[in-house]
């Protein structure tokens, strides 16, 4: 029996033996195939000492965000919110210093923005209201890592610094076009996984998970600039967020002698930014009229209007960690035990439909324009799996009002908005107030 048990343990360890053998040498292979294609990669964007010695880049872009939904339900549509803008942005690596100076609009809003990061030290100046902050920011690495994923050149730098992190993931095939996929590990820890032509060697894409999400680059449009070879024309996807995107940049010069001290300079005359309380984490109940109440914490907001036998909220957002509970928990110290009655949602966006499943849930009436009535629907049962919870529906057209002895309430149907096709604006007419959650735009 022991020489049986003995024979076992010796075939397991023997076993166990080549396996890790082979799983070193398919790992050795792998890393050995990706130096091989990396090297190739390296002397096709300038070569090996021109990358190294590489110290100073100033990257100027014009850009523009465009967003492809719309929130819960618009997988399906193309919308576009195009929001152009430029930006100059500096990297110095060995000061270990960046500097962007952004000019952006929205919609009818201007924007402009410089920022500096400088020994662990990063202040941000406000070009419009001419005032600025400064925070202890993250290293070096973690600071320019968002510009670094929007140019190959200094992806490549930074994995010649790390070469052994290199994986080969094997090839792919994409409109007739053989490419090799290896993994790259940036300075910051980051994994990203590069398409690499195998026809000319560029690096044509890159993807990586952002808080458990896909995110992908694209570069095209490759010409000279200086010693180096470098995209013209790059494309983010955020093909997984709530807003759905394609950021769009297209670049107009790179610098590769910039003068540093000249650009990196910081404005004078700026006040520091007031500090604002709106995301210190605090909940806050403020009364804003007769049987009005306004619930806050971290920018998450619900308006609570209390009628004479039943309770009426507006919008569906939820905040962080459950935040919608919690604002209706210190509600209730207020108002024990009046039901919730109505919720009349603004508009389709996540932030502003999110928790329609938890009212539903609870018997909750939807006071909606029709054409959100589809987005409920698959939001509701996102959560709800087995499509037991059917809402009902009150659907405003043009104005429906709500009213007993003790308070009023208007609700009307905007079309033709900037922010949203279709939202619906809530009135409080005994107090001339006039609910407008993202309106403005």
């Amino acid at each position: 029996m022991l020489k049986k048990c003995y024979k076992a343990v010796l075939i397991f360890s023997l076993s166990l033996a080549c396996s890790n053998a082979l799983a070193n040498n398919f790992t050795h292979h792998n890393v050995n195939k990706a130096k091989e294609i990396f090297k190739n990669v390296v002397s096709y964007y300038g070569g090996k000492k021109a990358i190294n010695e590489l110290n100073n880049v100033l990257t100027d872009y014009d850009y523009s965000t465009n967003y492809r939904t719309q929130g819960y339900g618009y997988q399906d549509s193309e919308y576009h919110s195009n929001r152009p803008g430029n930006t100059l942005s500096l990297i110095s690596f060995n000061d270990k210093l960046n500097w962007t100076q952004t000019q952006s609009q929205y919609l009818k809003a201007f924007y402009s923005r410089t920022s500096l990061y400088q020994d662990n030290t990063r202040f941000d100046y406000n070009n419009i209201t001419r005032t600025f902050a400064t925070k202890n920011a993250s290293d070096f690495d973690k600071q320019i890592e968002s510009q670094l994923l929007r140019n190959p050149l200094l992806i490549v730098k930074s994995a010649i610094k790390q070469k052994d992190n290199l994986r080969y993931l094997g090839s792919k095939t994409r409109d007739g076009k053989r490419y090799s996929l290896i993994a790259m590990t940036l300075p910051s820890g980051r994994v990203i996984t590069t398409y690499i032509d195998q026809s000319n060697h560029q690096i044509v894409k890159i993807e990586f998970l952002n808080d458990g999400k896909l995110s992908a680059y694209s570069y095209s449009d490759y010409q000279s600039a200086g010693p180096f070879k470098l995209p013209f024309f790059i494309t983010r996807n955020l093909p997984d967020n709530y807003y759905s995107a394609y950021f769009y940049y297209h670049v107009s010069r790179y610098d590769f002698s910039p003068d540093v001290e000249q650009l990196a300079v910081v404005p004078k005359g700026y006040l520091v930014a007031e500090k604002y309380d709106t995301y210190d984490g605090e909940l806050r109940m403020q009364t804003i009229g007769k049987g009005l109440y306004w619930l806050t914490q971290n920018g998450a907001n619900t308006i609570f209007v209390e009628f004479s036998d039943h309770i009426m909220t507006v919008d569906a957002n939820n905040g962080r960690n459950d935040g919608l509970q919690r604002r209706i928990n210190k509600f209730r110290k207020l108002v024990p035990n009046k039901p919730i009655k109505y919720v009349s949602l603004s508009h389709q966006h996540h932030d502003h439909l999110d928790q329609v499943p938890f009212y539903a849930n609870h018997g909750t009436k939807l006071i909606t324009a029709k054409s959100f009535i589809p987005l409920i629907n698959k939001r509701i049962n996102a959560v709800n799996k087995n499509e037991t919870v059917k809402p009902t529906f009150e659907v405003v057209d043009k104005k429906r009002v709500y009213a007993d002895k003790t308070q009023r309430v208007e609700i009307y149907e905007l079309k033709n908005m900037l922010h949203a096709e279709t939202m619906l604006m809530t009135y409080f007419p005994n107090e001339q107030l006039i609910y407008l959650p993202d309106h403005y735009e």
